[in-house]
């Protein structure tokens, strides 16, 4: 679909790779439920470094997070679980920055 992805089993390993690659990444999709930090806490980690980094939040249980309101919680974007790549992949593409 054109994108580049960096996929990461957990959050901690993702912001490692943010903290030195912070410049080539044009978005972050984050789930609600990882190991050791949930979406929230990535997207405000993320948000320390850059503010204006778009975090997509993809998850079948987001604790109160909804489409209508992803952008009160730091969010660019809501998409519950499961959707079609296609449709993710076209939505990132006009998210990213």
């Amino acid at each position: 679909h054109g994108l580049t992805v960096a996929a990461f089993s957990e959050a901690p390993a993702a912001l490692n790779y943010f903290e030195h690659h912070a410049n080539e990444v044009n978005i972050a999709v984050v789930d609600y439920m990882m190991p050791k930090m949930n979406g929230k806490q990535v997207e405000e980690a993320l948000h320390l470094k850059q503010p204006d980094l778009p975090v997509v939040l993809l998850s079948g249980y987001a604790s109160g997070i909804t489409s209508e309101n992803a952008q009160e919680h730091g969010f660019c974007a809501m998409f519950e679980k499961p959707l079609e790549i296609d449709f993710l992949s076209r939505r990132l593409a006009k998210l990213a920055r």
